[in-house]
Formats: structure tokens, C-alpha cells, sequence
């Protein structure tokens, strides 16, 4: 088995731990998958089967990584997502906000208005 075969058997087994098939056409990338939809397919393998799957740090923590920097970035559509993924992945609520309300500090207040419209968001779509 090659390394993009490894990656994508991992990938698949990460995809059903965060729910990701709960997204669909609705998540940020499934709403322009259809403009290069091999796009998709090599997002979802590397991010999930090449870095996620990585040893040293477990799931919660890399999806709180994940919340981190996108709120910072202010990537609101991908981060209402991410944020979803890490419901699934088992941080709770509060981990979440903390995460946004401490990246406040290093993006700024309009950065963490934006990510708490993200939770706000997440948290009704997963029911939180």
C-alpha cells in the first residue's frame, strides 16, 4: 500500500470519528466542490489521513488547534465547520470558547466577534 493509500484509510476512519458526512453540500467546501471536485477528495486525505492521523497530539486538541488559527484567520465558514468536527471529536462547549476567547488576544476583537457567530452557529446546527 502506498503512502496516499495509508492516508486516505486513515482519513476515512478520522471522517467517521468527526462526523464530517454531516456537512455535505452545506460545509464551506462541499459548496464549491462541484467547481474541482478532486479538490475535495485531496483536502479531506491530507488534512485528515496525512496531518490529523500524525501521532503527539490527540484529536481534541488538534481540532482545538484547528479553531485556534481559524479564528484568528477570520475563515468564519471553514471555522463554523471545524467547530462542528470538534463536537464530535469530544471538546465540549466550553473548551471552544475559551479557544476563541483567548485567540481574541492574538487576532483581534473583530476576529473573536466572528468566531462566536461561528460557534453560535455550530453549536445550534449540533444541538449544543
Amino acid at each position: 500500500m502506498g503512502k496516499w493509500e495509508e492516508w486516505e484509510e486513515s482519513a476515512n476512519e478520522l471522517a467517521k470519528v468527526l462526523r464530517l458526512d454531516r456537512h455535505g453540500r452545506d460545509s464551506a467546501l462541499g459548496k464549491v466542490s462541484d467547481m474541482l471536485p478532486e479538490l475535495a477528495e485531496m483536502v479531506r486525505v491530507v488534512t485528515l489521513g496525512a496531518v490529523y492521523a500524525r501521532p503527539g497530539l490527540d484529536l481534541k486538541t488538534r481540532a482545538l488547534c484547528t479553531i485556534a488559527a481559524l479564528t484568528v484567520l477570520g475563515k468564519e465558514p471553514i471555522l463554523r465547520d471545524w467547530i462542528g468536527n470538534a463536537i464530535a471529536a469530544g471538546v465540549s462547549k466550553e473548551e471552544i470558547l475559551e479557544v476563541i476567547h483567548q485567540m481574541g488576544i492574538y487576532g483581534g476583537q473583530p476576529a473573536r466577534i466572528i468566531a462566536l457567530g461561528a460557534a453560535k452557529a455550530a453549536f445550534e446546527e449540533m444541538g449544543v
